[in-house]
């Protein structure tokens, strides 16, 4: 069965992907990880969600500490 997510939130965790207009840095400095995530609100599938990451070099987010977790909500809330 496939699933549409609809108002689906995906988020882009690239390590080089400081030319997107509206993508944010997680730095170091802020005690993260030095990875960029931009976050795009669309209609879409899990798959192709992948897929359109996939091509621009990255890949859907999935946080792996809490901190990471409240970083992605605090970005994806403004």
């Amino acid at each position: 069965m496939l699933k549409i997510y609809t108002a689906a939130v995906a988020i882009l965790a690239v390590s080089g992907f400081a030319n997107a207009q509206d993508a944010v840095q997680w730095t170091e400095a802020e005690g993260g990880n030095g990875h960029w995530y931009q976050c795009i609100v669309s209609t879409i599938t899990w798959d192709d969600a992948q897929q359109e990451a996939s091509q621009v070099g990255g890949y859907l987010a999935t946080p792996t500490t809490q901190a990471e977790h409240e970083f992605l909500t605090s970005y994806v809330s403004t």
